[in-house]
């Protein structure tokens, strides 16, 4: 029975993140931006398993969501630059996280600092009370 009683909020938690994953929903930007479209194009390459032609898009998405300040872009397509390369070359994965802790801060943003160091409690509350104006100052529903 204390297994059944377990299995269940079990169940409902990995079947949420199943959804979660499946949505297409990758880009903050507007639907026909051209973030969008080359969210588009890295979806059809991860589709036809064209690796390099994923990590060449990435790395598009990256300089584009750099420049036009989407931070949500910025951080998926980050994580998954990561996540494919690593797939392609396990060895890499140290540096090519370090890289994107790097590019986070080098980004400058700070619902994207707090959101990519969520898991780590030690110093949120100085670190919410230094960027609370900045933090207030625009909404991201991405996040």
């Amino acid at each position: 029975m204390k297994r059944i009683i377990w299995l269940v909020p079990l169940a409902v938690i990995i079947f949420s993140g199943f959804i979660v994953m499946g949505t297409n929903n990758t880009s903050a930007a507007a639907p026909d931006s051209p973030a969008a479209k080359l969210w588009k194009d890295y979806e059809a390459a991860r589709k036809a398993d064209r690796p390099q032609k994923q990590l060449d898009i990435l790395q598009d998405i990256k300089r584009l969501a750099a420049k036009e300040r989407l931070p949500w872009d910025f951080y998926r397509a980050g994580d998954e630059f990561v996540n494919v390369s690593s797939s392609r070359n396990w060895k890499l994965r140290d540096s090519l996280y370090k890289q994107f802790q790097e590019d986070i801060a080098s980004f400058d943003e700070p619902v994207l600092t707090f959101y990519n160091s969520r898991y780590n409690l030690a110093g949120k509350s100085e670190f919410l009370k230094a960027n609370r104006s900045r933090l207030e100052k625009v909404r991201h529903t991405d996040f």
